[in-house]
């Protein structure tokens, strides 16, 4: 598989991930004007996450490294958190709350709603400034 991310912006701009390190990259993302975030291999679209400015962007790449083979696995983590309202009466409650996906190496994808405790693919991670509520 050759895996990488594409951008597009409200105005029709897109922008190709550079894992190289030499072009575009992760926090280059204008996500103010983000309109789709686009998982691709090769030439092919693999997912699109159609988001809004109220929803912050989410991207890893998480590897691990199977001991038996000692072969590399790589899983693409990606999607957004947002804060939810709950109307409550007199009282408004907020909540965050994620939606996330993983792309394997094989092509499937895996989807659950917010980060799992000590789960090697869907566990926690450290935010960076431009995904924080």
């Amino acid at each position: 598989m050759n895996i990488h991310w594409v951008v597009q912006y409200n105005d029709g701009t897109q922008h190709d991930s550079d894992e190289s390190g030499e072009g575009f990259k992760y926090q280059d993302i204008d996500r103010d004007n983000l309109s789709q975030f686009r998982m691709m291999d090769g030439n092919r679209v693999v997912a699109v996450l159609h988001l809004t400015p109220e929803r912050k962007l989410i991207y890893r790449k998480r590897v691990a490294v199977n001991v038996m083979t000692n072969n590399k696995v790589a899983v693409f983590l990606f999607g957004w958190q947002e804060t939810i309202e709950f109307d409550t009466g007199p009282y408004v409650a907020k909540k965050s709350a994620q939606t996330l996906c993983a792309l394997f190496e094989d092509g499937h994808i895996e989807v659950v709603n917010g980060f799992k405790e000590n789960h090697p693919w869907f566990g926690k991670i450290n935010f960076r400034p431009e995904e924080e509520l």
